[in-house]
């Protein structure tokens, strides 16, 4: 299933990460802005039945509970449904580049580690997380992930790292990682 995501990223254009004003200066949409994009992208793969056989389901900002009545809310989930617990695939977070810090990406890491069961709170496992940074590079996400926490780099193999900046500039032999494979 991160291949289906990857080829939805594969089709959103540099449109979704920044426009040029009426006064002619380049800006960076919100994260928002990618978001849907990425949203409409990836749920239409979803939509094929050979690509997507468990029939899965792309959620945006959906409740997850967990056992200590904590509730998160991830940017998406691809899952089964709210109460398929088989088939929890992805928890994926969105970051904007002028957002980004070592704290902010700590935290969306932690997010998703959550989802993983690694403390026993979350009885439904997710496979795989994914931390998406849009109009930034890989560089910089390799300075943020030095001196991670234990919780995260215990979880590291299970989470993807992406950074797109358009479809024009997307590479995913580059742009996209496994967080072990980039921790320093």
């Amino acid at each position: 299933m991160i291949d289906l995501l990857i080829d939805a990223l594969k089709e959103i254009t540099s449109d979704y990460v920044e426009y040029v004003n009426s006064a002619g200066v380049k800006c960076k949409h919100l994260e928002r802005i990618f978001a849907y994009e990425l949203y409409r992208q990836w749920a239409n793969k979803l939509e094929d039945p050979i690509n997507n056989p468990e029939k899965l389901i792309l959620h945006g900002e959906i409740v997850k509970g967990f056992e200590n009545q904590t509730r998160r809310y991830p940017d998406f989930v691809l899952h089964g449904s709210q109460g398929d617990y088989e088939h929890q695939e992805i928890v994926c977070e969105i970051k904007r580049n002028k957002n980004l810090s070592k704290k902010s990406y700590i935290a969306d890491l932690n997010k998703i580690s959550e989802f993983f069961n690694s403390d026993k709170t979350f009885a439904h496992p997710f496979k795989h997380g994914v931390f998406i940074l849009v109009g930034g590079n890989m560089n910089s996400i390799r300075s943020l992930s030095r001196k991670l926490p234990n919780k995260i780099v215990k979880n590291a193999d299970k989470i993807f790292i992406i950074s797109h900046r358009g479809n024009e500039t997307f590479n995913p032999e580059e742009d996209v990682k496994r967080l072990d494979s980039i921790i320093l």
